[in-house]
C-alpha cells in the first residue's frame, strides 16, 4: 500500500465510525475482516454488527478515575481476594483477540465507542509496521503483558490506576519507558517506509498515536481522526 492507499482506507473507515458513533452505537468488532473495502471504488463498508450495542453514559468520578466500583481494588492489595464479598457482575469482553481495547481487557464496566477508535489504531499499525498480526495474545494477561512491552510500565501503571486497578509483575525484562512507534516501524517495514513520503509517514504516526492511547477518554474521536492532517487533504 501507498501512503495514499493508506490514507483513503483509514480514512473510509473512520467514516463509517463516525455514522455509527454519532447514534450512540458501539461496533464492538473493528478489524480487517469487518471492514470491506473496495481498491477500485475507494469505497468501504462496515460489517457484521453481531456484537455491537447502545453505548450508555456515565460520569466520571471526582478524583479523576474512570467509575468502576465493583472491581475496584485498593492499590497495596496485590493478587486475588481470599474472601471476595465484591458483587458478582459480567463486563463485555467481545471482540477479537489482538484488536481489544485496554479497557476491554480490565473488563471495564462503561465501554465507549472509544474501543472501536483503539482498533482502528492497531489496524493502522499493523499497516505501517507491516506485521499481521501485531498483537498476539494467548488471553487477557497475556494481551496486558504485550501492552506493557509497547507502553512501558511506566505507562501502564498510569493506565491501570486510572481504572481503579493495580498491576504486579515479576517478569524482569520489561522497560520502564514505551517504545518509539515511529522507530518501531522503520525498523519491522524499512523496504517499504524507506519509499514513502517522510513527511507523510510522520503523519500516520501522528495519527497511530491519537487513536493508540491506554486511557480511552484521551483518544481520538471519529470525527477528530478525520480532522487530523494526515487523513484532511
Amino acid at each position: 500500500m501507498s501512503l495514499g492507499d493508506v490514507r483513503l482506507y483509514i480514512s473510509q473507515l473512520l467514516i463509517g465510525l463516525e455514522c455509527v458513533h454519532k447514534k450512540g452505537i458501539i461496533h464492538r468488532d473493528i478489524k480487517p475482516g469487518n471492514f470491506l473495502y473496495n481498491n477500485k471504488t475507494k469505497l468501504g463498508y462496515l460489517a457484521d454488527f453481531g456484537l455491537a450495542q447502545q453505548q450508555t453514559s456515565f460520569q466520571r468520578e471526582s478524583n479523576g478515575q474512570a467509575p468502576n466500583i465493583l472491581y475496584t481494588q485498593n492499590a497495596d492489595e496485590a493478587g486475588y481476594y481470599i474472601n471476595d464479598r465484591r458483587p458478582h457482575f459480567h463486563a463485555i469482553r467481545s471482540g477479537t483477540k489482538g484488536f481489544r481495547a485496554p479497557e476491554v481487557l480490565l473488563k471495564y464496566l462503561n465501554q465507549t465507542t472509544a474501543i472501536d477508535i483503539w482498533a482502528v489504531g492497531v489496524i493502522l499499525l499493523v499497516i505501517l509496521s507491516g506485521r499481521y498480526p501485531f498483537f498476539n495474545p494467548e488471553d487477557d494477561p497475556d494481551a496486558i503483558m504485550e501492552l506493557a512491552h509497547l507502553f512501558g510500565m511506566k505507562k501502564l501503571k498510569e493506565f491501570v490506576e486510572f481504572y481503579g486497578r493495580s498491576i504486579r509483575t515479576n517478569i524482569p525484562d520489561i522497560p520502564e519507558e514505551e517504545m518509539d512507534l515511529e522507530e518501531l516501524c522503520r525498523t519491522m517495514n524499512k523496504e517499504h517506509v524507506d519509499r514513502w513520503d517522510p513527511e507523510e509517514f510522520l503523519q500516520a504516526i501522528d495519527l497511530l498515536k491519537h487513536c493508540l492511547v491506554l486511557i480511552h477518554t484521551n483518544r481520538y474521536t471519529a470525527t477528530a481522526a478525520l480532522s487530523h492532517p494526515f487523513l484532511n487533504k
